[in-house]
């Protein structure tokens, strides 16, 4: 994958007109889909990003996530957010396709995704981040935290009954 902030003014194979001059619709890509969880810095540098499977998903929100290692995911977060200048905690979403292996983004969020605590759990501290560069205004780099590799994360619905 090679990002181009122009790609979706361009032909390609998987771009469809939507119906206006800003829409698009992808085909559908069989495939695994994992989010990067990312924070930038106030120079739009990324500090610290935790790749994670999304193994199973309801109505939109995660139930069932893991950290993976996948570097190629890293990389492609890093280059997409700085090149888009982004700031604060961001996720970004992907698919690797099954057959091709190709990387799809399908979407970049500027905010706090719904298993964000995954990852931080795993050792991204955007609380801090946030802290040092809003409230303290620290001029000291921020710096990456140690990784709990392959931590994973289920959700579940649970019942509480109330007497009346």
């Amino acid at each position: 994958v090679v990002w181009e902030p122009s790609a979706r003014n361009k032909e390609c194979d998987w771009c469809y007109d939507a119906g206006g001059p800003d829409d698009v619709a992808m085909r559908f890509i069989q495939g695994t889909e994992y989010t990067v969880d990312c924070y930038f810095d106030l120079n739009n540098k990324m500090i610290d990003a935790i790749p994670r499977e999304r193994l199973r998903v309801f109505d939109g929100e995660v139930i069932s996530s893991a950290v993976v290692y996948e570097p190629r995911l890293t990389d492609l977060a890093k280059m997409i957010g700085e090149d888009l200048k982004l700031v604060g905690p961001v996720n970004l979403q992907f698919i690797i396709e099954d057959k091709t292996y190709k990387i799809f983004v399908i979407e970049i969020n500027h905010r706090f995704g719904g298993g964000t605590i995954l990852s931080m759990k795993a050792g991204l501290n955007i609380m801090e981040y946030l802290n040092k560069e809003y409230i303290e205004r620290s001029e000291e780099p921020l710096k990456m935290n140690e990784r709990k590799q392959f931590l994973k994360m289920e959700r579940y619905l649970s019942e509480t009954y109330f007497g009346l």
